[in-house]
């Protein structure tokens, strides 16, 4: 199994669903079949909801109606970028894989697409995250490598805009045990204490979440509540980072 210090940026990649959802992905093989593989919410309608059995409420929400009818991935090539367009219709039901109450997905891709220069995981790569104080890595489009939504989308001017991926470094924050009932893999949550401005997360979900091995996906960003921050306030400047664990993709069988 490989862990975070084999990784490099080219972990990830930037997708585009429909003209709206700017995300991130990354690729997982199994067997002879490739996936793209996201989270949930940028692809179809999702609602997600952990509980929080210390509290009653919530540890993390999703919930959307957007759906997407078609996805353009845009793969590293040396310094170019390769694009390939994926239709949801082109994709047989037994090829999109998700799991109950988790905001990730599969999506099977066609058989002749090439990969590039872009890292693909496989069954030997999926890990689970400690409860421990662990560190954990990501890289992922957020709002400082995707381009500005101010013009209108086009699939030959968009890779123009795109910088280098972004990384975040996150201390692993460990959640009661019964949250993860009803879940296929765990639901984890990262500390990022080098926080910024909230919107630059926004791309970011469907990035890979590293650890000892591939260990999450990630969902969101979300504030740690005021609460939390009176009981420890070193929590004051960090951030939740939200992820799903990557148990589900031993499904895949293909």
């Amino acid at each position: 199994m490989l862990n975070q210090s084999n990784y490099d940026p080219k972990v990830s990649l930037p997708i585009v669903a429909g003209e709206y959802m700017q995300a991130t992905g990354f690729l997982y093989k199994s067997k002879s079949q490739l996936y793209l593989v996201t989270a949930k919410h940028n692809i179809l309608p999702t609602d997600v909801h952990i509980s929080n059995p210390r509290t009653g409420g919530n540890l993390w929400e999703v919930d959307t109606d957007f759906a997407a009818d078609r996805i353009d991935m845009f793969l590293p090539d040396g310094t170019d970028w390769a694009s390939h367009r994926l239709l949801l219709s082109d994709i047989p039901e037994e090829g999109i894989v998700t799991a109950p109450a988790t905001d990730s997905i599969a999506l099977q891709l066609p058989p002749d697409i090439a990969t590039h220069d872009l890292t693909v995981f496989s069954s030997e790569d999926l890990g689970e995250s400690s409860e421990e104080d662990e560190s954990l890595v990501t890289f992922g489009y957020g709002t400082d490598s995707l381009p500005a939504k101010t013009t209108d989308y086009s699939v030959s001017r968009f890779p123009d805009e795109l910088r280098p991926p972004q990384e975040l470094t996150l201390s692993n924050m460990p959640v009661p045990k019964n949250t993860f009932a009803g879940l296929d893999g765990a639901f984890g949550i990262g500390l990022d204490e080098n926080r910024s401005e909230t919107q630059k997360y926004n791309g970011l979900s469907g990035a890979p979440v590293l650890g000892d091995g591939l260990v999450g996906i990630h969902s969101g960003t979300s504030e740690i509540p005021e609460a939390a921050i009176e009981q420890d306030p070193s929590l004051a400047n960090t951030v939740k980072i939200n992820y799903f664990g990557t148990r589900f993709l031993r499904k895949v069988r293909h």
